[in-house]
């Protein structure tokens, strides 16, 4: 169950303390979207902050700066752009695939070769 969100002059004491929308929502238990439909209805915004977290930064980067193949010292992983879903999208999926020279040097210690 949601709880009932606060009277317009308590947000606004929220928005003064520079929290966010999602926070606000998150704190009252409702979606950020009826807290913006609340705000706007009440002449109250927030202004976008001017630079993003780390975070909530977005996952898409152009294809010549992202990192295709990373070589980590027991594996190699490969990034791969592919298809999401049925209905059109893409994501990105990274394969790790174990190094050969890590599985000799294992088969070895194992005595297997």
């Amino acid at each position: 169950m949601t709880r009932k969100l606060p009277d317009i002059r308590v947000l606004k004491q929220h928005i003064d303390a520079g929290m966010g929308r999602i926070e606000i929502a998150t704190m009252y238990g409702c979606h950020p979207d009826t807290l913006r439909y609340v705000m706007r209805k009440a002449g109250l915004f927030i202004a976008m902050r001017s630079t993003p977290d780390a975070g909530t930064l977005p996952a898409y980067r152009p294809p010549h700066l992202r990192r295709q193949v990373e070589i980590k010292p027991d594996r190699v992983i490969f990034t791969k752009e592919v298809a999401a879903g049925m209905h059109g999208g893409t994501m990105f999926q990274r394969i790790s695939v174990p190094r050969i020279t890590s599985h000799v040097a294992a088969l070895q210690d194992a005595g297997r070769c």
